[in-house]
């Protein structure tokens, strides 16, 4: 079909004339091309196995980068034409003395009349050293500026159930382990293990994924402090299942930022 298609549209021999005059006797001239065009499209269609929609928009993708390369081609051309007429030589005033002179004769006169010449001095930069601070102390803003916003409490669940599962999960592991304290965050809630001499560590904290099972973590893992920074025991941390808000006039107006004395 491409190759009988192309033969009507440039009349190629007998035989692509004879079809070419055949069409243009019962369709005329345009109509003859625009038979050998669709059936030119349908051949390469059914040469590269494509469908029609995605023919035509690649025929769009090409022709929309020519009208762009055209365009941009025209308009650099143009541009660069219009930038060539627009250099023209420079001139260059040169003012004499006798001109300089009545230029200032002129100005003098336009002033407020005083009998002082007119003195044309470049305008000096000067840099002054800045004013020592007065000694005094900052004060801070109030803490009252502060919105205060409801705050709930962090859900940690049952914290006693919580240190049994623990204990007995590392006891199923042959760890004999005790929780000494909890320590509630709002975001984690820590459990500080006391373990017996000789206890690994590497076997508590490859124990991670089993302990956030067997504590059913919302986040599904758990994080193992081992040891806890300044301390002789290992802190297991569990997130909340509803952390606690914390805010900026919280922490300020707490006793540990306020007896501090260089916040």
């Amino acid at each position: 079909m491409i190759f009988i298609a192309l033969l009507g549209v440039f009349q190629s021999g007998e035989f692509g004339l004879s079809i070419f005059e055949n069409l243009k006797l019962d369709f005329s001239v345009i109509g003859a091309v625009i038979i050998m065009s669709v059936i030119f499209i349908i051949g390469l269609v059914l040469f590269l196995d494509t469908s029609i929609d995605a023919f035509l928009i690649f025929i769009f993708t090409i022709l929309k980068s020519a009208l762009l390369f055209i365009k941009n081609y025209l308009f650099r051309s143009l541009t660069t034409k219009g930038l060539e007429k627009e250099k023209t030589p420079e001139k260059q005033f040169i003012l004499d003395k006798k001109a300089e002179e009545k230029l200032t004769k002129t100005i003098s006169g336009i002033s407020s009349g005083t009998s002082h010449s007119l003195k044309l001095e470049k305008d000096e930069i000067i840099i002054k050293p800045l004013s020592a601070s007065p000694n005094s102390t900052w004060v801070y803003p109030p803490i009252s500026l502060l919105v205060d916003v409801s705050q709930k409490e962090a859900d940690r669940g049952d914290v006693k159930y919580n240190a049994s599962i623990i204990e007995k999960t590392l006891d199923s592991f042959g760890i004999r382990a005790r929780v000494a304290e909890v320590n509630k965050g709002p975001a984690v809630t820590q459990y500080a293990l006391e373990i017996t001499m000789g206890t690994k560590l590497s076997r508590i904290t490859a124990l991670s994924n089993d302990l956030a099972l067997a504590l059913a973590a919302t986040t599904g893992q758990v994080r193992i402090e081992a040891p806890i920074p300044g301390r002789s025991m290992v802190g297991i941390e569990i997130p909340n299942k509803r952390p606690e808000i914390v805010t900026e006039k919280h922490l300020l107006s707490s006793p540990v930022f306020t007896s501090n004395n260089d916040p």
